[in-house]
């Protein structure tokens, strides 16, 4: 999902603080470019937090589209997003269990 490389051109932007409001705003295009013909690409450079709707919007978008990759986010934000998808996602042996 994080990726170091620069956006593509066309990149969906995210917002300075993608909280509850911003998430809401944003989910309409992000629906539109998950339905596009390319994976789509968000732009976090300039994403200082991420709210629990903000992760759960990108949740949810990685989920429809494993492809979707994050570009520019701080590293800070990157290591809390990856920290914050490893707690949830389940493990391959929690997968497993019946």
């Amino acid at each position: 999902m994080i990726c170091d490389l620069p956006p593509p051109e066309g990149a969906l932007a995210l917002p300075p603080h993608l909280n509850a409001a911003a998430a809401e705003d944003l989910r309409a295009a992000l629906v539109l470019a998950l339905d596009g013909e390319r994976p789509p690409a968000l732009d976090a450079a300039a994403t200082l937090s991420i709210g629990q709707a903000g992760l759960q919007l990108l949740l949810a978008a990685q989920a429809e589209q494993p492809a979707l990759r994050v570009h520019g986010a701080s590293e800070g934000l990157a290591g809390q997003i990856s920290a914050l998808l490893a707690l949830i996602r389940p493990t391959a042996s929690e997968r497993a269990r019946p």
